[in-house]
């Protein structure tokens, strides 16, 4: 028999590093290695990588399990464009955003056990539930539920999907239960419009529902542009 090393991980086809040097995906095997001890690491984006310390020996096969574990936020945090407070987390694998209740416990857990910078006073999810620090949800129709003030230095994390391309629509509605909130958006301003007001609807099209209205000479922050229509925060 020769020495022989075969590494296995969930999920599969992660990189395989020995040495620092990549030699593959698992499954990965190899009877090419001289005996000696090798450093190895094993890597997927999106997942936090494992490293472990291996011994190969003559005449028998080592058989290497990798568990890796899903990271609930990106590496590099950053904050919505011109916001100083609200970090998108938003993400495309859907083992995070089938259910966001665990991904905000999966998001303060990381944040504190592995010496994240940031921590998270709040965090909002695309369904419009807004979490403490804690990752607990907090009930809307109680008090604290209904107003949430931010101190200065508090951070707020969205958690939603990157198909949404910014907030969803049940999130922009949940905004105003944050007093203090800086999305950094571009203000703009109703000017004249011939009857007084200008109609808020449910979605950029004049199909979509009538939400309210702003009167002329309103300020608002817009939160995206799309078509010539904004997204706003609003509170009918």
């Amino acid at each position: 028999l020769s020495s022989k090393i075969s590494i296995v991980s969930e999920p599969s086809q992660s990189r395989v590093f020995i040495d620092d040097a990549e030699v593959g995906v698992t499954p990965f095997s190899s009877s090419v290695l001289s005996d000696g001890e090798y450093d190895l690491r094993i890597e997927k984006e999106g997942y936090e990588p494992q490293s472990a310390r291996a011994k190969v020996q003559k005449d028998f096969k080592l058989n290497v399990s990798v568990q890796l574990f899903l990271r609930p936020f990106p590496e590099k945090l950053e904050t919505f464009p011109g916001s100083k407070m609200v970090y998108n987390l938003s993400s495309d694998n859907t083992e995070l955003t089938l259910d966001a209740k665990p991904w905000a416990s999966a998001v303060v857990y990381f944040a504190n056990s592995r010496g994240s910078s940031t921590k998270f006073a709040y965090l909002l999810d695309y369904s419009g539930a807004i979490y403490n620090s804690e990752g607990k949800e907090i009930n809307k129709d109680t008090e604290e539920g209904k107003s949430i003030t931010l101190k200065a230095g508090d951070s707020v994390a969205y958690l939603g999907k990157k198909s949404d391309n910014g907030l969803s629509k049940e999130a922009t509605e949940a905004l105003p239960r944050f007093v203090g909130l800086d999305l950094g958006g571009k203000k703009v301003k109703v000017i004249n419009t011939g009857i007084g007001f200008l109609r808020v609807r449910s979605e950029p099209s004049v199909n979509g529902q009538e939400l309210g209205r702003l009167n002329e000479g309103d300020e608002v922050v817009t939160l995206e542009e799309k078509g010539g229509w904004y997204k706003i925060s609003f509170e009918g």
